[in-house]
């Protein structure tokens, strides 16, 4: 176990604080100092995506906000020689889950605790990585050369991963993204967020993010926002009801819960095809 710095003794004052989670955190904490030094000697550049990132940036508090892994992105070129480094660190390669985003990332096991680095961001699209030159600092403590997302290409990166991926499987997807607009609002670009939107084909899931967060949030955002089509406008707010995803209710019945997924995405072909490929799964 790390030794325990300041910021750690800090999370350890919650009274209510999860003491797996407090186990991970502090580990992951330790374990992030330790690549950042590394890939910095390397010279290999590195970004930090969800988990202690969203922690560290909008979160009082570490107990509020749990994650089981660390996600981690590294340019394509950069791909062999980043794992490479991972194995040289003591992390043991796993194939976990077996599913297409095995193509674009890989785990590797560091005392059983997982690191996921990504060469690729999200299932079925092919991102510019223009978030590469915008990208910043992170917050998280001790850190020099990891980066994160600006906060335009984060938005879109989160509307993609919780409701284009994963139809906000967990409720913290929602919490995420209305920190992030509370925190970040007086300098958001929304043409910035539209145009990444449009580009990554995540308009639907960026719309109906939008519109959980207007309804359930109160925010407000420019009426030339990317709306969701007409059914998940008309459908969204009671479906996905912040109450029904805490408790897990929009995934039943299971066949609407897929076609929801498959309705996510931006044309009808591409619904399409996702749906024949869901069947019998």
């Amino acid at each position: 176990m790390p030794e325990m710095d300041l910021v750690s003794t800090r999370i350890i004052s919650s009274p209510d604080i999860n003491k797996t989670h407090l186990v991970r955190h502090i580990y992951f904490l330790d374990l992030l100092k330790k690549l950042d030094q590394e890939f910095l000697v390397r010279k290999i550049p590195i970004w930090i995506l969800k988990g202690p990132a969203l922690v560290f940036r909008y979160y009082e508090n570490a107990s509020e906000r749990k994650y089981t892994d660390l996600d981690v992105f590294v340019e394509p070129q950069n791909w062999e020689k980043s794992m490479q480094t991972l194995k040289d660190l003591g992390g043991k390669p796993t194939n976990g889950k077996k599913w297409m985003g095995n193509a674009f990332r890989a785990v590797y096991l560091f005392d059983g605790f997982p690191v996921e680095i990504h060469k690729g961001l999200l299932v079925e699209r092919e991102l510019d990585y223009a978030f590469i030159k915008d990208s910043r600092p992170t917050k998280i403590p001790d850190l020099v050369w990891f980066r994160e997302p600006c906060a335009e290409d984060l938005f879109v990166y989160l509307c993609g991963h919780g409701a284009f991926q994963h139809l906000f499987d967990e409720i913290q997807w929602l919490y995420d993204l209305n920190l992030l607009l509370i925190k970040e609002r007086g300098s958001l670009n929304w043409s910035k967020i539209f145009l990444r939107a449009k580009a990554y084909r995540l308009k639907n899931a960026v719309g109906v993010s939008l519109l959980l967060l207007e309804k359930y949030f109160g925010h407000t955002v420019p009426s030339e926002r990317p709306l969701a089509s007409w059914f998940l406008r008309k459908t969204a707010a009671r479906y996905l009801h912040p109450e029904r995803i805490r408790k897990h209710l929009h995934q039943k019945p299971y066949a609407f819960y897929m076609f929801y997924k498959a309705l996510m995405r931006d044309s009808l072909g591409e619904a399409f095809v996702y749906g024949l490929s869901r069947l019998g799964k």
